[in-house]
């Protein structure tokens, strides 16, 4: 969901010169990594794992979700997946068998963009930090990284980014409260077309309409 703002947000700061995305794609990375793989456990009150695929500085990513959320009310599970590829996303619900579609065009707009208004993955992922008000809370040492702390006014989040990866997540929230930290990452990671397959056999698609 944060991903999908931030796209928003860097059209709207750096704007868009060409309205006709039928062109060639411009340099634009999401990421400084041309191929990444990187795992992360979850603790506190929730468990499980996620994997995020980096393929292609960001044109592919696949992030699999598969964790239990600890509730006062009982154990409750969540299996899904968030695929991009290109300027399309898809928002997979494995429990439900659903697959929401959305083509987003302001992703068409970034990779459309002038090469004189390129932003940099580091340009692009402060500026949609700061204009979703998080605060750049200063550099610490994780996992031997130096890693930003972005937190947002009400404290309910903090994020550690190194290298626009995100390194380890604090959230807390009528559900409660849920560390997640990286266990391992991959650079060199050899891309696998298959991770950013988008299921169909019986799955449900749905065009996800709303306004952009």
């Amino acid at each position: 969901m944060i991903r999908k703002y931030l796209y928003v947000s860097l059209v709207l700061v750096f704007g868009c010169r060409n309205n006709d995305y039928s062109g060639p794609l411009n340099s634009f990375k999401r990421y400084p990594f041309k191929n990444v793989h990187l795992s992360y456990t979850f603790t506190g009150d929730a468990r499980g794992r996620e994997d995020l695929y980096i393929a292609d500085y960001g044109k592919y990513e696949t992030r699999d979700t598969k964790i239990e959320l600890l509730l006062t009310n009982g154990i409750r599970p969540k299996e899904e997946s968030g695929i991009t590829r290109l300027t399309d996303v898809y928002t997979i619900d494995h429990l439900q068998k659903k697959v929401m579609h959305r083509h987003v065009r302001v992703l068409d707009s970034l990779y459309h963009l002038d090469a004189s208004s390129v932003p940099s993955s580091e340009d692009y992922l402060q500026t949609s930090m700061r204009d979703f008000l998080f605060i750049n809370g200063g550099i610490d040492t994780i996992g031997g990284f130096p890693a930003t702390r972005w937190e947002p006014r009400d404290g309910s989040m903090k994020l550690w980014v190194w290298n626009a990866l995100l390194l380890k997540k604090y959230t807390i929230s009528q559900n409660g409260i849920v560390w997640m930290d990286l266990v391992q990452m991959d650079t060199n990671w050899v891309a696998d077309s298959s991770k950013f397959r988008i299921p169909s056999d019986g799955y449900e698609v749905v065009e996800d309409t709303k306004p952009q």
